[in-house]
């Protein structure tokens, strides 16, 4: 365990965590892995610390998980979609449901896109290497799986 323990420690995962965004392609590209955050750190600010936002082109539309909601009010001069979050004590509408599906089929990329990357023991498992280290230990395995990805774009069909 770290040394900070408090600064480490997620209540949601109920360990010690180290948080990196992945930014991808529609197609499954990794195009951006942001600075390691500790587990606590909301994923909104490890979105405003990354600095993310302003360096995309205006006219491309962010998809987000539920961790972003909020992100149309943050950043309201960008194109973003989030899944709507259940009301306390109550259901979505049909129409929210469906529209959280859809936006399952499309973020669907995003989480196979890190499924590419926990493969690689590094990431997957406890982290025993220093919390600095992390990030380039990820960006490391990613440079990985976007050769692996484009090669295997490439191949022909046998």
């Amino acid at each position: 365990r770290p040394k900070d323990k408090k600064r480490f420690y997620s209540v949601k995962q109920g360990t010690h965590t180290l948080k990196t965004q992945v930014a991808v392609t529609p197609e499954g590209q990794i195009v951006h892995l942001s600075a390691t955050a500790s587990g606590r750190t909301h994923d909104m600010k490890v979105l405003r610390c990354s600095r993310l936002m302003t360096r995309l082109p205006r006219h491309v539309r962010v998809w987000g998980d539920r961790g972003y909601t909020g992100l149309e009010k943050v950043y309201p001069d960008r194109e973003s979609i989030v899944p709507a979050k259940r009301p306390k004590k109550g259901e979505l509408r049909p129409e929210q449901r469906e529209l959280n599906r859809l936006i399952s089929k499309v973020r669907i990329t995003v989480e196979n896109a890190i499924n590419r990357i926990k493969k690689f023991r590094a990431c997957k498992e406890f982290f025993r290497n220093q919390p600095a280290q992390h990030g380039v230990i990820w960006g490391c395995v990613a440079g990985l799986v976007n050769l692996r990805w484009q090669r295997r774009l490439h191949l022909p069909a046998i």
